[in-house]
């Protein structure tokens, strides 16, 4: 895995992460950063989450990611630029969705 500096020089930070969560559902975007144009998102009350138990829960965030690198893969976007919210813990369906995104190759800067 590259570094921090050598990912952010091999991909310029083009594009940005933004999570909601919510107690009823979750939600991830990919903001381009110089226009605020929501260029892909995933979330958990699209028709394809029908068949999970809780659309807020661990597996359902998980879900999202899943989704969300895919339509990205789609889209041709390699890396996006992702800082943690001042003053929130990263645990639990943040860390989740942001693990899962890493996890599935899409390069976080």
């Amino acid at each position: 895995m590259a570094s921090r500096k050598a990912a952010s020089s091999l991909f310029p930070r083009l594009h940005r992460l933004d999570v909601s969560l919510t107690n009823r559902f979750c939600k991830a975007r990919i903001v381009r950063i110089d226009s605020e144009e929501v260029v892909v998102q995933a979330s958990s009350y699209e028709p394809q989450f029908t068949s999970l138990n809780s659309k807020s829960d661990i597996a359902a965030a998980a879900a999202v990611g899943e989704l969300l690198v895919q339509r990205a893969k789609d889209a041709s976007i390699p890396a996006v630029h992702w800082q943690k919210p001042l003053g929130k813990p990263f645990h639990g369906k943040m860390a989740t969705i942001v693990n899962t995104v890493r996890d599935e190759g899409l390069v976080l800067n």
